[in-house]
């Protein structure tokens, strides 16, 4: 078998040039009748001025705006730090929603102490008339109910008045009033407990303290 006559032979077809590169595509005879293949090969042209190495960009596949607004949306997508910059915008109003509910917290139980203190002074008063009138003795009861509560102040009084209504009521039951023939006197016992309660923040346009104060009465007992 002669070499020639299996040997391919090539010819060059056409030569193109397209933006950016050059294409050559020809012929390959595979030596039978009928039988051949075409190939194309392209290269990169570099543009005057550019960097060896480096590519080379077309007219028609430079950069432009529309591309570059395409990367604009994906930068909007980016959630990172987001959580962070919601936390430093809402954290001071946190802050203010937490010492809030602390300072409500603190006056209610200091205003629970004071009134069980009021409630604890006058039921020791009215267990008899000698004790009603025993100021110590009931202020000390007072105070010894609300013993987490620093300088409470108590005061005690009595005073009497018609069971029915139909006399007046006088201070420490003297002179002792007048009632009716059908009616009775009530002696009773009065305490009163305050204390002066001062907010853990002091905020422009509230008082920098309050007074809470609670009073209780009670009928002596017979």
């Amino acid at each position: 078998m002669e070499c020639a006559a299996s040997a391919a032979q090539d010819a060059v077809d056409e030569v193109t040039r397209e933006p950016g590169r050059e294409c050559i595509s020809w012929r390959r005879d595979d030596g039978g009748i009928g039988r051949h293949s075409r190939l194309k090969i392209c290269r990169s042209k570099e543009r005057p001025g550019s960097t060896p190495g480096r590519p080379s960009y077309s007219p028609a596949h430079a950069p432009t705006s529309e591309n570059r607004s395409r990367r604009i949306p994906s930068f909007a997508r980016d959630e990172r730090g987001v959580a962070i910059l919601e936390l430093a915008l809402i954290a001071p109003f946190l802050i203010l929603l937490a010492i809030g509910i602390i300072e409500i917290g603190l006056y209610t139980r200091v205003a629970i102490e004071v009134g069980n203190a009021a409630r604890a002074g006058v039921q020791f008063g009215a267990q008899s008339p000698s004790l009603s009138t025993n100021a110590p003795a009931i202020i000390s009861a007072a105070t010894a109910d609300a013993n987490e509560v620093a300088t409470l102040t108590v005061t005690t009084a009595t005073f009497c008045s018609c069971a029915k209504g139909s006399g007046i009521q006088v201070n420490m039951c003297s002179p002792t009033p007048s009632c009716g023939s059908k009616d009775h006197i009530d002696h009773f016992v009065t305490v009163t407990a305050s204390k002066q309660f001062t907010p853990l923040i002091a905020i422009v346009g509230l008082p920098s303290s309050m007074t809470i104060s609670r009073t209780a009465s009670q009928e002596l007992s017979p």
